[in-house]
């Protein structure tokens, strides 16, 4: 999400809030259990540009995140989002 915050700031977006929310499914009977699917859900909070948000969360989620580039090797990651307008 750090990503995400830093893009809106510098497209100038009033960003007032940001939650996200992760929800994931792991190996039955494996140890170590990996991560099979995970899903991030973004809900964004302030007077913010819909085509802006998207993009900064597609760059996030496909170019600049550590973790989900690191995840991806043994889960299906997805994303969504939803933007709250104050």
């Amino acid at each position: 999400s750090i990503d995400v915050i830093s893009m809106l700031k510098k497209m100038k977006q009033n960003l007032q809030d940001l939650k996200v929310e992760v929800t994931g499914e792991r190996e039955a009977g494996a140890v170590p259990s990996l991560f099979t699917d995970i899903h991030l859900h973004f809900t964004f909070f302030g007077d913010l540009d819909e085509g802006k948000v998207k993009r900064a969360v597609e760059l996030s989620m496909t170019k600049y995140c550590s973790v989900v580039k690191i995840l991806e090797k043994t889960a299906k990651i997805t994303y969504s989002y939803h933007i709250d307008n104050l």
